[in-house]
């Protein structure tokens, strides 16, 4: 997949947190949303990725370029195909207990064949089946992360 450098707008909101946004409207018009809003926290030895992003073009170069080499942990917020689709690109996916099961397995978007956008034709490679996660841990509240 061809990394498009204009896809994720990349905002330095501070020293130590990044706002990447996808437009979620140039997926699909009927989404009710307009970005799909991933956050990068940092800190010195490790960094915090939340949600994975639609999966149009790769996003971990991006994050490889923004954390360095720190070690990359990834909390997934929810299962919705916007916040889970590069999964498969990092080593290991945190999400609530509740819906582990849900990023395990392959997830259906064929929804996205009618979008009256071009783009989601990128979709056709993986057959609008997003790949699973590899490695899954469970989260559950009161869990704390530590950077």
């Amino acid at each position: 997949m061809n990394v498009d450098k204009n896809w994720f707008e990349t905002i330095k909101h501070k020293e130590d947190l990044y706002v990447i946004r996808e437009k979620l409207s140039e997926i699909d018009p009927r989404f009710q949303s307009e970005y799909t809003n991933l956050f990068l926290l940092l800190d010195t030895k490790a960094a915090l990725l939340i949600d994975t992003g639609a999966g149009l073009y790769p996003l971990k170069p991006l994050i490889d370029d923004l954390i360095g080499n720190r070690e990359l942990l990834v909390i997934n917020t929810h299962c919705h195909w916007d916040h889970v689709r590069s999964n498969h690109d990092v080593e290991e996916i945190h999400i609530h207990e509740i819906e582990k099961q849900s990023i395990l397995r392959p997830t259906n978007i064929t929804n996205l064949r009618d979008s009256s956008k071009d783009i989601v034709k990128r979709y056709e490679q993986c057959d609008f089946s997003l790949p699973p996660a590899s490695s899954v841990k469970s989260i559950k509240e009161g869990d704390r992360i530590d950077l």
